[in-house]
């Protein structure tokens, strides 16, 4: 027993000690920081001698935290010798004690050449480790540019002047507009960083004090800082524009992606008669010389919507009206009025026997006079018959033959009413069209005025 603890204090002090031989595999290692509390960087470097005669490919591994080896995989070819730097930090959650970490060495096909190297790890507890690392002197802190751009990271420039030892120190950096944290390797003596920090783009403008720390395990470095973070704004305008034949409308998406507020601008091209016609239309527009426009206030990361819709409708509808007051027009200004009827008719096995009615009214207070009446046969009428109070005469004008009445006048709005039979040439089934009947007459002023029936459509079942 012994002659045990003789061998491992040996193994502890001595700079070099052959750990483990493996055939033709020798390993050593020199521990040159072997104790240290937690967040303290241990160091050693591990030899490797191949005596063999062929080359061997080695792969490390080790199984503390954080390894950071200077070469962990290599070919040793006959007779050479390398020697590998071994970095690793203490975990914060250890407990103190000693422990033995063993470092694993593979072949080219992942077998393990069960080198049996242990290295030797003491862990202080926090409270019986001096604090060390209160000599740091943390300076020059700085931003860079001196006022940010939230669309762009920016610096923040600090000098640390460590008189003690690496470490590994957690960077952080406090503030309203963010909460920034890294984590890196101090090295002794002096260390210049830069350490690249971003904001959130809808970061509002203006000066923020800040914390900045730097964290080792056994003591905390506390600075002030202010940095600025200038203003901006951005007006994204999005148009869409739909037509129809029934009309146009127009719509503008705008949206200020900044921080601050800003005015935006929207226009479009518009004529004189369109803005008569617009049905809808966002408050606050402008037109002037043919363009339409509006100026409105966005606030940061918020949006608005602009709009107008015109109607076509009562330009389309002005070809309908004028029709329609040409009709009222006529209508109210008539002076004769005619109107045809179909008022009997029997069908028989062959033919069919018909009545149609005129109806002739003066319309106005004044009396006319040499007033004819001619309504056109269809082809198929025959036998014309049975007028009523004032008998027609037939005159055939080309192929189509024509009953005429002549009247001597008609009183202010005196009615007289013509009739006759004829009888068909044939049966006829479904709709038959009777040609208009027309009315001439002289007016005050003695000139021919000719008034024209309505057209007589007869359904015969």
């Amino acid at each position: 027993m012994k002659k045990s603890f003789f061998l491992v204090g040996v193994f502890l002090i001595s700079l070099f000690v052959i750990s483990s031989v493996n055939a033709d595999l020798f390993v050593r290692h020199e521990q040159i920081k072997s104790e240290g509390a937690p967040g303290d960087i241990l160091e050693y470097n591990i030899t490797i001698l191949n005596k063999g005669s062929s080359e061997r490919y080695i792969y490390l591994n080790f199984m503390f935290a954080s390894p950071d080896f200077s070469k962990n995989a290599f070919t040793l070819t006959s007779n050479e010798e390398i020697t590998v730097n071994l970095l690793f930090s203490v975990p914060r959650d250890s407990k103190p004690g000693m422990t033995y970490q063993p470092i694993l060495f593979f072949d080219k096909e992942g077998k393990d050449y069960n080198l049996n190297v242990l290295l030797p790890v003491k862990i202080l507890a926090a409270s019986d480790a001096p604090s060390r690392f209160s000599s740091v002197v943390l300076s020059e802190l700085k931003t860079e540019p001196e006022i940010a751009d939230p669309r762009e990271p920016f610096i923040v420039k600090f000098t640390a002047d460590n008189p003690v030892e690496k470490a590994t120190v957690v960077f952080t950096l406090r503030s309203d507009a963010l909460n920034f944290q890294e984590t890196f390797t101090l090295k002794k003596g002096l260390n210049e960083y830069s350490v690249p920090i971003t904001l959130d783009a809808d970061t509002e403008s203006g000066n923020y004090p800040a914390t900045v720390s730097l964290d080792f395990w056994d003591h905390t470095i506390t600075r002030n800082l202010t940095f600025a973070v200038q203003g901006y704004s951005t007006c994204n305008v999005s148009t869409e524009t739909t037509s129809s034949i029934f009309g146009r409308s127009f719509r503008a998406n705008i949206k200020n992606y900044g921080n601050s507020a800003t005015e935006c601008f929207v226009s479009d091209r518009i004529s004189l008669i369109e803005k008569g016609l617009i049905s809808e239309v966002s408050q606050g527009y402008v037109f002037e010389n043919g363009m339409i426009s509006w100026s409105t206030n966005i606030e940061p990361q918020s949006s608005a919507v602009i709009s107008y819709s015109i109607n076509y409708v009562p330009i389309l509808a002005i070809p309908f009206v004028i029709i329609l007051l040409a009709f009222g027009y006529w209508y109210f200004t008539r002076k004769m009025e005619i109107k045809k009827e179909l008022v009997d008719y029997k069908r028989y096995p062959g033919y069919m026997d018909l009545k149609i009615q005129l109806r002739v009214k003066n319309l106005t207070n004044k009396e006319f006079d040499k007033i004819k009446i001619k309504d056109p046969l269809p082809s198929f009428a025959k036998e014309i018959r049975d007028y009523g109070t004032v008998p027609g005469k037939i005159v055939k004008k080309g192929s189509v033959k024509h009953i005429i009445w002549d009247i001597s006048n008609l009183k202010p709005y005196e009615e007289r009413v013509f009739s006759y039979k004829f009888r068909t040439s044939l049966e006829v089934l479904g709709k038959i069209n009777f040609p208009q009947t027309q009315v001439e007459f002289k007016d005050n002023k003695g000139e021919t005025i000719t008034n024209s029936s309505n057209i007589l459509v007869v359904e015969v079942e």
